[in-house]
């Protein structure tokens, strides 16, 4: 509740400005989600259309963030309200922001009437360049990667979101470009960035994406510690597809330095998401990973008890693909083992099924 005596419109106007001003990133990301539900309610008792107008786009670039379905919808929407109350800056940056949402759609011509509408956002004076060179950028021009560097040079802190998208697009044409070591710079500044704003998501993908480069360019160690990173961030974010493609990873690094436990930890650590989204081939490979492992520990038992308990599953799956993996790396435990120990172990894991 605002302090005695305070004005509504005062407050109304404290609170849209520290929306407008919070980076869409993290704890600041939850915090906008919170302001715009309040300032909602808080509008629908005093309408103020003007006061919406603001509070609807600030909303709208965090759905852009989120790459919601239903982004464009509401963009649009904006942009007819605006329009309506002859808010001319806010109908633009609306527009800017539609035709953003139209390339990661891949509807780039629709994007660029979009863009041709908003006359005067081209100019480097305007407060709206940053969010012209960013839309024009994603249009795939011959320009985009300048645009792109100089729309970071734009970009405020209340934009931290967007500037490490930029990072993270860099990156990747950088590191495609032939120059790996802006790639890696590019990629350490966006890791900064997500890790100073508890950004899991974010850390989590910048980290994968940096130590994959690192391991590429021979650099084990410092690869190891990025992959480390993305694996704890990852798992604080839930983000299940990131967790399994750097456990993937790091499982493999564990394995070639003979770190058999570690292999184990993070396999067990991947087994939850793998069944929720029943991958079948992410459970096969857990599973062999897993019976190397055991192998490698003096407990080959234990190995084959997976294999086989993961084989019936995948039998009553259909996943004839899976199973012959499985099938593959248990001939090899055969041939090791010999006849009466392999047999022995097979009888009593299925006994214990």
């Amino acid at each position: 509740m605002p302090p005695s005596g305070v004005p509504h419109d005062r407050v109304l106007a404290e609170r849209l400005a520290e929306l407008e001003a919070l980076p869409l990133l993290g704890r600041s990301q939850k915090r906008a989600r919170r302001l715009y539900s309040r300032l909602l309610k808080r509008l629908s008792a005093r309408p103020d259309p003007s006061a919406l107008l603001r509070c609807r786009l600030c909303f709208g670039e965090l759905l852009l963030a989120l790459d919601a379905p239903d982004t464009l919808a509401h963009l649009l929407d904006v942009v007819g309200s605006a329009e309506r109350l002859s808010d001319r800056p806010r109908a633009s940056r609306a527009r800017l922001l539609a035709a953003r949402a139209l390339c990661q759609r891949e509807e780039i011509s629709r994007a660029r009437r979009h863009i041709q509408r908003c006359t005067g956002a081209e100019r480097p004076s305007s407060p709206l360049h940053a969010d012209w060179l960013l839309a024009t950028a994603g249009t795939g021009g011959l320009d985009s990667e300048r645009q792109l560097d100089q729309a970071l040079e734009g970009l405020g802190p209340e934009r931290d979101h967007d500037r490490l998208a930029v990072l993270l697009e860099l990156a990747d044409r950088r590191e495609g470009g032939g120059d790996p070591y802006r790639a890696r710079q590019h990629l350490q500044s966006a890791l900064a960035l997500a890790l100073q704003h508890d950004a899991h998501l974010q850390a989590g993908r910048a980290g994968l994406l940096l130590g994959s480069l690192l391991l590429r360019g021979g650099a084990l160690a410092a690869a190891h510690d990025a992959l480390e990173l993305a694996w704890s961030h990852a798992g604080q974010a839930q983000d299940s597809l990131g967790r399994a493609a750097i456990g993937t990873i790091l499982a493999a690094m564990a394995a070639e330095r003979s770190d058999w436990p570690r292999v184990l930890e993070i396999c067990d650590g991947l087994a939850a998401p793998a069944r929720a989204r029943r991958n079948p081939a992410l459970k096969a490979q857990l599973a062999l990973d897993r019976s190397v492992a055991w192998d490698a520990l003096g407990q080959p038992e234990k190995a084959i008890g997976d294999l086989l308990l993961l084989g019936l599953e995948l039998e009553s799956e259909g996943e004839q693909l899976a199973l012959n993996l499985l099938r593959a790396r248990l001939g090899e435990l055969r041939l090791s083992m010999g006849e009466e120990r392999f047999g022995g172990a097979v009888q009593r894991a299925l006994a214990g099924a």
